[in-house]
């Protein structure tokens, strides 16, 4: 039997140098798409939980003859641990899971105001402000929201809407996602007092600066993924879109000039706005 004496040919420094650069390039173009994915993944997760929370919602209408629930319920008390009974507490009844209130891609880490200490579980959503109608903010021009509440220092109260009164609930917005630092349910529940803050907030992973633990470590965004946000509708259904998408940037800049132009606006309750 012959045997060939061949020598095994080993792999050149260049050789070597195009299969890393390969790799590295396949990597470069593959790490974005698994983002994407994850992000994509995270959105849909935060679109069927909200979708859950509207849920409870519509059930508290049945029970609360048509009226939603408030956003806070009677004056905060700072000496207790939970401040006040929030929409969180109002709802919990019908969720029966906080884990639903938090949002997958809210990365904020929950302080109580005052303390470095965790507060554990997440409030990522909140409810849009509806303000009475002898405030010295027109609701019509600024609290345009469904939901009202006792304010913190239980002077100002404003009833919520009724279902009935939302002229056209499948195009109005009344849950959305804000994530912030000091919302936990061990703390209370945050919301935008002024209904054009949801347009002008900047979006995850934008955020803005507050004082939170002494230390101005306090973050805020309206919670997005990959520049959209999803917003929850009073008729239960829930559509992801651009925070742009809510409504005319008038009613940020002037919003007396977007009430006599009927500027559109998907966050407010009265039919003159929707196109």
């Amino acid at each position: 039997m012959i045997f060939a004496n061949a020598r095994r040919r080993a792999f050149t420094l260049i050789e070597l140098l195009v299969v890393i650069a390969i790799i590295a390039i396949l990597a470069a173009i593959l790490f974005p798409v698994f983002a994407q994915a994850r992000n994509a993944a995270k959105k849909t997760q935060d679109l069927n939980s909200m979708k859950q929370l509207l849920l409870g919602a519509q059930m508290y209408l049945t029970d609360n003859d048509d009226m939603f629930h408030r956003i806070q319920n009677g004056a905060q008390v700072a000496a207790q641990a939970n401040q006040v009974f929030g929409s969180e507490d109002a709802l919990m009844p019908y969720i029966k899971n906080q884990e639903l209130f938090k949002a997958p891609g809210d990365t904020f880490q929950r302080k109580i105001c005052g303390s470095t200490a965790n507060a554990g579980q997440m409030i990522s959503y909140s409810w849009t402000f509806k303000g009475s109608d002898t405030s010295v903010e027109p609701p019509q021009v600024y609290c345009f929201g469904l939901h009202g509440l006792a304010n913190p220092s239980g002077t100002f109260v404003s009833d919520s809407l009724t279902l009935g009164s939302v002229a056209m609930p499948a195009s109005t917005i009344h849950l959305y996602s804000l994530w912030m630092t000091s919302s936990a349910f061990n703390y209370r529940s945050h919301y935008r007092y002024y209904s054009a803050n949801i347009r002008s907030w900047p979006v995850y992973p934008s955020y803005i600066t507050y004082d939170c633990s002494g230390a101005g470590d306090g973050r805020g965004s309206i919670g997005g993924y990959m520049g959209q946000s999803n917003w929850g509708f009073a008729d239960g259904h829930v559509k992801s879109m651009r925070q742009i998408q809510t409504m005319d940037e008038r009613w940020v800049t002037n919003p007396n000039a977007a009430v006599t132009a009927k500027a559109y606006n998907m966050v407010h309750y009265m039919e003159d706005f929707k196109i």
